[in-house]
């Protein structure tokens, strides 16, 4: 129940950054955050999930055989399932200091009107 309270408070995080347009985060760098760019990630193995696309990236590695790690990647301006831009949150899980990460869900929300090609 914890685990899961404090997943959701890292994904609501994310998304109020997203839709604030502040940068921060290991992969926002000079990219223009309005810029419509394709949504996508890899996944391998231990290693944290890679979104090369991503406005922003923040990952939190398993510290502990039963600890819990957690990756976000956020794009505010994401061609994402097709049709208009859409802001979009992709949330990962590790379980387990060196174990696999798994793709945990999406967040999806209206991408702002900036949104440009």
């Amino acid at each position: 129940m914890i685990k899961r309270l404090l997943h959701k408070s890292i994904v609501l995080a994310a998304v109020s950054v997203a839709f604030i347009g502040c940068g921060g985060g290991s992969s926002s760098g000079k990219k223009d955050p309005y810029k419509i760019v394709k949504v996508g990630y890899k996944l391998n193995g231990s290693a944290a999930p890679s979104c090369p696309t991503a406005f922003q990236t923040t990952v939190s590695k398993a510290q502990k055989a039963n600890g819990i790690g957690y990756a976000t990647c956020t794009w505010i301006c994401g061609e994402y399932e097709g049709g208009k831009p859409l802001s979009v949150v992709l949330s990962f899980t590790q379980d387990g200091k060196d174990l696999p990460w798994k793709f945990e869900g999406d967040t999806v929300q209206t991408a702002p009107s900036k949104c440009h090609n």
